[in-house]
């Protein structure tokens, strides 16, 4: 791995961990993606990159996921942007339920981990690509768009490894 790689690496981890809520992008009945706002119920510390969510074992994702696990995960703010291609899996472990279970999910779940209607979604990344336009990468980009626009030329974005990103994970 180069060192440039490297770096768009930590900064995608990086930028991951900043982001609490995701739109979980599944595949739906008649084979139109299907998105929905979910909280990131943990992220795997070791190697894998793994994301994890928690739903309803009962939920209309849950077999769209076992028909096509592919998904995809987004995640974004005012300036910074990040997607994540990957295999999700329903896990109805109760072990590591209980191991990731947050009270803010009572609200859901009122008997706590204990429910029975209670799931897990593991999404282990393949890919991921990152935009970053905050301070700064987005003065920097302003910057460059300013003097675009002026010599009245197209801006080359993507030629910013610390704006723009694809990352391998998986």
């Amino acid at each position: 791995m180069t060192n440039e790689q490297t770096e768009n690496l930590g900064k995608f981890h990086s930028l991951l961990g900043e982001f609490d809520n995701a739109m979980l992008v599944s595949t739906d009945e008649h084979g139109q993606p299907h998105g929905r706002p979910m909280r990131v119920a943990a992220r795997s510390e070791e190697q894998s990159n793994d994301l994890w969510f928690v739903t309803s074992s009962t939920a209309g994702k849950i077999e769209e996921i076992r028909k096509e696990p592919r998904v995809a995960v987004v995640m974004a703010d005012d300036k910074r942007f990040l997607s994540v291609s990957g295999h999700a899996n329903v896990v109805l472990d109760q072990a590591k339920i209980e191991e990731l279970w947050s009270d803010a999910w009572k609200i859901w779940f009122p008997n706590g981990p204990k429910s029975r209607d209670i799931a897990l979604i593991q999404v282990q990344p393949l890919r991921g690509e990152y935009w970053d336009q905050s301070f700064p990468h987005g003065l920097r980009f302003a910057l460059e768009a300013a003097k675009a626009l002026i010599k009245n030329q197209a801006i080359d974005e993507l030629d910013q490894p610390q704006h723009h990103a694809k990352v391998r994970l998986g």
